[in-house]
Parts: C-alpha cells; sequence; structure tokens
C-alpha cells in the first residue's frame, strides 16, 4: 500500500472520530429523536418543500420508509405537509417551529463540542485547516 493511500485512509479514520465526539461520544442533548428522525429532519431543513420520494433518495430508503418516518415527525410537530404548488398529488414537507428549535439546540450542542476539540489548533493552525479544506471542496465542485 502507498504511503498517499495510508494517508489517505488516516484522514478517513480522523474525520469519523472527530464526527464521533461530536456527535455520540458523550451524546448529543436528550432528545425524542432517532438518529434516522434527526437526519431526515436535517435534510427537510435544507430543502424545505422537499417531497417524501426526495427525502426517501436523498436518505435512500424506499418511499414507504420515508412515508413511515414522516409520519412519525409530523405526528410529533417536527414537520408539516402541505399540498406542493407544483403537482397536487405531492405533499411538500417543511420544518416546523419546533423542529427549528430542535436544530437550533442541537447545533449549538455540537458547536460547543467543536469548540473544545478544537482547542488544540492555533488560530493559526485552524485558519490552515479551513484552507486545506475548502482546496479539497472546491476541486470536488470543478
Amino acid at each position: 500500500m502507498s504511503t498517499r493511500h495510508k494517508l489517505l485512509e488516516e484522514i478517513v479514520e480522523n474525520a469519523d472520530a472527530i464526527r464521533k465526539r461530536v456527535f455520540m461520544r458523550g451524546g448529543m442533548p436528550k432528545s425524542d429523536l432517532t438518529p434516522q428522525q434527526f437526519l431526515a429532519l436535517r435534510i427537510i431543513g435544507h430543502h424545505a418543500g422537499c417531497t417524501v420520494k426526495d427525502l426517501a433518495q436523498k436518505m435512500q430508503m424506499t418511499s414507504s420508509a420515508a412515508t413511515q418516518l414522516v409520519d412519525k415527525l409530523v405526528e410529533n410537530k417536527y414537520v408539516t405537509r402541505t399540498e406542493s404548488a407544483e403537482d397536487r398529488r405531492a405533499v411538500a414537507l417543511a420544518p416546523s417551529e419546533k423542529m427549528k428549535e430542535k436544530l437550533k439546540e442541537f447545533k449549538a450542542h455540537a458547536m460547543k463540542k467543536m469548540m473544545i476539540l478544537f482547542e488544540a489548533l492555533t488560530d493559526e493552525e485552524l485558519t490552515e485547516y479551513i484552507a486545506l479544506q475548502r482546496k479539497i471542496i472546491n476541486r470536488t465542485n470543478s
């Protein structure tokens, strides 16, 4: 295995370790949401007006499974359904105020954990880290 390949494997492992420390170790704030429901809320929050079919595609699940997931989110008042303006047969999903508050709570909790985790870097190192991430992201957008 090449040195570059080993380095790339370490990057993947490190990114996973950071994600676990922020979102799993010590847990997120107490919630009635499952990880799958939380992911659905994040998707709906970023793509307001998406349909159940859109959500199913983004979450790589069947429309039937996505419908059950959305039913539970609607029941718990995290998501609202409205008739789509483009297609009366389609139902658009939108975040409720309760969902917006829950996402703010999770984001604030994650930021606290990130602040602690990234105390290991100086401001200059953090700036360099961000520059390297942007370079990679820009490369994938080309």
